[in-house]
C-alpha cells in the first residue's frame, strides 16, 4: 500500500477501534459518565481524535502540494515510450516507480 494510503488506512482503523470502545464505556451501567475517571477517559478519546483528525489533514495537504503541477507536467508526456536498444515498450507512468517493459 503507498505510504499516504497506509497511514490513512491506519489513522482510520484506530479511530474505528476508539470511537468503538468509546461507545462500549457509554452502556457500561455500573459506571455512570459523570465520574471523574469516566470524564478523564472521554476527554483522552476526544483528544486522540482531535490528533487523528489533525494529522489525517496535514497528511493529505501535504500529499497534494504540488500535485496539480505534476500531473500536468506527465499528462503532456506519451504514456509508452519506445526503448531504442531493446526495441521494448515502456510504460511512462511516474517518476517514483520503475517503468515496466512490455513485449509487443
Amino acid at each position: 500500500m503507498p505510504q499516504v494510503a497506509g497511514n490513512l488506512k491506519w489513522s482510520q482503523e484506530l479511530r474505528s477501534r476508539i470511537l468503538t470502545h468509546r461507545s462500549n464505556l457509554c452502556q457500561l451501567p455500573h459506571m455512570p459518565l459523570d465520574c471523574a475517571e469516566a470524564q478523564d477517559v472521554l476527554q483522552r478519546c476526544e483528544r486522540v481524535l482531535e490528533v487523528l483528525d489533525q494529522r489525517d489533514e496535514e497528511m493529505f495537504l501535504e500529499w497534494t502540494e504540488g500535485l496539480e503541477e505534476i500531473c500536468e507536467t506527465h499528462l503532456k508526456e506519451p504514456l509508452l515510450a519506445l526503448d531504442s536498444e531493446t526495441g521494448f515498450f515502456q510504460v511512462n507512468f511516474s517518476p517514483g516507480v520503475s517503468p515496466k517493459t512490455i513485449d509487443f
